[in-house]
C-alpha cells in the first residue's frame, strides 16, 4: 500500500501533460502511485498517458468516457490504494519537494495537511495565501484559524493531503452534477469530519491560470450553477453550527455561488438567454432579501466595479430591467475581446 494515491483527471491537455506527470515522477518523496483518469480526451492525452505508464509500474491509467472532472475524481478515489490522496490538474506541475512537504512531521488520524500555492499567470508567479507553519487541534484553535484564513473561500482540491480512511468512511465523493463549485462543496463536507489542520508554509504547487477557457472564468447552465449553490448553501450552513464563527465568511461565499446563478441566464444556449420575459421572471423569483443579504456580502470583498458591483447594485434594488440590459451588455463585450484574442493568437 503506498503513502499516498494521487489523483490527476485528464482532458484535452496534451500540451501541458508531460510537464505535469514529469513534475510528479520528479519528487524526492517516492511512496506514492499516480493515478491518471483520461475522461475521454478526443487530444493525444490518453496516449500520453499509457506511453508514462509502460515506464513507471507506479503509473495507473483509466480511460473513460467523458463525464467532467468531478466523474474523473471519483474514479480516482474508487481505486485509490494508498493512505493518503492527493489531486493535481493536469494543466498545473509541482516542484520535487511537494509530497515531502507534507511528511515533515507527523500526521494523526484525521487531519487535514494544507500547503501555500504559487499562483503562476499574467507574467507573473506569487505565493496566494503566505501561510505560516501551524497545527490547529482544539475546537477554539480550529475556529480561529478557520476564520482567520477564510477557509470557506480555499475550496481547491490540490495542495491539500486528504485522509483516505475519512473519505470511505463518510463515504465522500465530488457532485457530480455541479460544474464549478464541486470541489469547494467537497473541500467544505470534508471540513466537518477533520480533527486537526496542519499548515505548511511551504509552496510547492504551481496553480497556471492564463487559459482563456478555465471553468472559473466561464458559466454553466442555469440547473447546474443553481445545484451547486444549494450544495455550498448546504455544507456551509453545517460547518457555521460546528464553527460558528464563519457568519460573514458563508455569506461571502454564498454571495459569490448565488452571483454565478442569475449570470448563468445569460449562457448561450440557456432557453431563457434570449428570452427577456423569462428572464425578468426567474430574476424577480430568486431575489428574496436572504440571497440579496449573500450578493451585499460578497459585493464589498471585489473591487471589480464593472464585473460586480454595477450589477449587484441593480440586481438588489430589483431593478431587473437595468440589470438585464447591463449583464447582455457586459457578455457582449466580453465576448468580443475573447473573438479578438483568438483572431491574434499565433497559428
Amino acid at each position: 500500500m503506498p503513502a499516498v494515491s494521487i489523483i490527476v483527471p485528464v482532458y484535452k491537455v496534451a500540451d501541458p501533460l508531460p510537464r505535469c506527470i514529469d513534475s510528479i515522477l520528479a519528487q524526492t518523496f517516492r511512496d506514492f502511485e499516480l493515478i491518471l483518469i483520461d475522461d475521454g480526451s478526443p487530444d493525444n492525452s490518453g496516449a500520453i498517458c499509457d506511453q508514462y505508464q509502460a515506464r513507471d509500474p507506479r503509473i495507473h491509467v483509466v480511460h473513460k468516457e467523458n463525464g467532467g472532472v468531478s466523474a474523473a475524481r471519483n474514479t480516482g478515489l474508487d481505486i485509490a490504494t494508498g493512505k493518503y490522496a492527493c489531486f493535481i490538474d493536469s494543466d498545473d506541475w509541482v516542484e520535487e519537494k511537494y509530497l515531502e512537504s507534507f511528511f515533515l512531521n507527523d500526521i494523526q488520524p484525521g487531519c487535514l495537511v494544507i500547503q501555500d500555492i504559487m499562483n503562476d499567470g499574467g507574467g507573473r508567479s506569487y505565493r496566494k495565501f503566505g501561510l505560516e507553519a501551524g497545527y490547529f487541534a482544539t475546537p477554539g484553535e480550529l475556529s480561529d484559524i478557520f476564520a482567520r484564513l477564510k477557509m470557506t473561500t480555499m475550496g481547491y482540491p490540490f495542495s491539500k493531503l486528504y485522509d483516505l480512511d475519512l473519505i470511505r468512511k463518510h463515504s465522500l465523493r465530488f457532485n457530480e452534477k455541479v460544474r464549478l463549485t464541486e470541489d469547494q462543496i467537497f473541500f467544505l463536507t470534508y471540513l466537518l469530519y477533520v480533527d486537526s489542520i496542519r499548515l505548511v508554509p511551504c509552496a510547492y504547487y504551481h496553480y497556471t491560470h492564463d487559459n482563456p477557457g478555465s471553468l472559473t472564468r466561464s458559466y454553466h447552465s442555469f440547473e447546474s450553477e443553481r445545484e451547486g449553490f444549494e450544495c455550498v448553501l448546504k455544507a456551509l450552513q453545517e460547518l457555521d453550527r460546528k464553527f460558528p464563527v464563519l457568519g460573514p465568511q458563508c455569506d461571502e461565499a454564498l454571495g459569490h455561488s448565488f452571483f454565478r446563478i442569475i449570470r448563468s441566464l445569460y449562457t448561450t444556449g440557456h432557453k431563457s438567454a434570449t428570452n427577456l420575459s423569462q428572464r425578468l421572471r426567474l430574476l424577480k423569483e430568486l431575489s428574496t432579501p436572504q440571497n440579496n443579504r449573500y450578493l451585499k456580502t460578497s459585493d464589498k470583498s471585489t473591487d471589480s466595479l464593472f464585473r460586480n458591483r454595477i450589477p449587484v447594485f441593480f440586481y438588489t434594488r430589483r431593478m431587473f430591467l437595468c440589470y438585464d440590459l447591463y449583464t447582455k451588455g457586459f457578455f457582449a463585450i466580453r465576448d468580443h475581446r475573447n473573438a479578438l484574442k483568438k483572431m491574434r493568437l499565433p497559428k
